[in-house]
């Protein structure tokens, strides 16, 4: 019979970091909604998207007049950037996002937008905004 093989410490660890980290990927897994492609910051697609957010938890779209920042604040990142361009102007610097701010999924919510609603800036003026999974 062949003596008994023992195995290094490092292997033993490395065994057990590799366990360790399939559980975790196991247990943060939501299998049952296919997942989504987010927009990046640089307009890229990539990463996953949280849940859909329910209808109730944003404000509903913005009403827009051409030519007026329209009340972004609490709707949600699609509905915003709609009435952005409807009203006339474009789309500036979005702050905040999930995934160490990188990922920009059209459900988070508007916190903070600059200018402030109801300004009339000249068209094309760029409307800069902080979007978020939860204002606070």
């Amino acid at each position: 019979m062949s003596p008994a093989r023992r195995r290094s410490p490092a292997a033993a660890i490395g065994v057990v970091l590799a366990l360790s980290i399939a559980v975790s990927i196991a247990a943060c897994s939501d299998t049952s909604k296919p997942s989504q492609q987010g927009r990046a910051g640089s307009g890229s697609e990539g990463g996953l998207v949280p849940e859909e957010r329910p209808e109730s938890d944003a404000a509903p779209a913005p009403k827009v007049k051409a030519g007026v920042v329209p009340d972004l604040l609490g709707t949600t990142l699609a509905n915003a950037q709609q009435a952005i361009k409807k009203a006339g102007f474009t789309e500036g610097d979005i702050e905040g996002g999930v995934g160490a701010g990188s990922i920009f999924p059209p459900t988070l919510l508007i916190c903070e937008q600059d200018p402030e609603p109801g300004s009339s800036p000249k068209d094309g003026t760029e409307i800069r905004l902080v979007a978020k999974l939860e204002c606070s």
